[in-house]
């Protein structure tokens, strides 16, 4: 079982990794040169609190690592938390991205969970 679980939340309409424009709305493609935030829903599975190490990776079409953000932080027990740090600039792009979502505990050497990973597609801006 997951110590820790991308989540949905209910109220939002959000999956497990989402993307939002400049306008908070929750996008399922990007347009070039606009910049997006990705948005992921975690919760913690256990009775105490949970140091984690929260890992955005945004590839190409190509498999090349476009942006990495990281961020740390704490959850307490059962806790359902949403994160909306990372962000995602849609580029030259024309087929589109892959979000990568890791969570590891805080040395970073332990997965809490599983890969959490979604497709994004890119258009071009009307």
């Amino acid at each position: 079982m997951d110590r820790v679980v991308v989540s949905d939340l209910p109220d939002d309409n959000i999956g497990a990794i989402a993307l939002v424009d400049q306008l908070g709305n929750s996008v399922s493609s990007v347009s070039k040169g606009l910049d997006y935030t990705v948005v992921t829903s975690i919760k913690n599975n256990q009775r105490t609190a949970q140091n984690y190490t929260y890992i955005v990776e945004v590839f190409n079409s190509r498999g090349v690592v476009q942006d990495i953000d990281m961020f740390t932080g704490t959850i307490d027990a059962a806790q359902l938390v949403k994160i909306a740090y990372a962000s995602l600039r849609a580029g030259s792009e024309n087929v589109g991205y892959t979000v990568k979502v890791f969570l590891l505990d805080e040395s970073s050497t332990i997965l809490l969970g599983r890969v959490m990973e979604t497709q994004v597609a890119a258009v071009n801006p009307a």
